[in-house]
């Protein structure tokens, strides 16, 4: 979801989407291999964001079988869901005449510098441009 919510509105966002060719290749491979690259297909149909970091523990550690429980488990865990909550301080910011709060000390008067600005030159050697060269 890409928007600006309003205040206290729940912004849940999804980063991880599988194509459609990578979860039909991880498919054929786990049926080409007899279920060897089985967490592979599962992770990758389940919109895992791990699903690399599964596959490559299935491929070289699957030989074992701890090796390929663990990646069968972390296939099988669900996605944390990423929640991003928004609340707006202002809440009242686009109307006229609102008042914003206050959330620090006051801060200090500002006196503009008084007299003539200074002049500002550049180092004697840039001052004749045929110098430069």
């Amino acid at each position: 979801m890409s928007y600006y919510p309003d205040q206290g509105h729940l912004v849940v966002t999804r980063q991880h989407q599988s194509s459609t060719a990578h979860i039909v290749i991880a498919w054929i491979v786990a049926l080409l291999s007899a279920g060897y690259m089985l967490p592979w297909a599962i992770a990758a149909t389940r919109n895992k964001e791990n699903t690399l970091a599964i596959a490559m523990i299935d491929l070289f550690l699957g030989w074992s079988v701890a090796g390929w429980i663990v990646a069968l488990v972390m296939a099988c865990t669900p996605n944390p869901i990423r929640q991003t909550v928004v609340v707006n301080p202002y809440p009242q910011a686009h109307q006229p005449g609102a008042v914003y709060p206050s959330y620090g000390p006051p801060a200090a008067p500002y006196y503009p510098p008084s007299g003539p600005e200074p002049t500002r030159r550049l180092p004697p050697s840039y001052d004749n441009p045929d110098q430069l060269r």
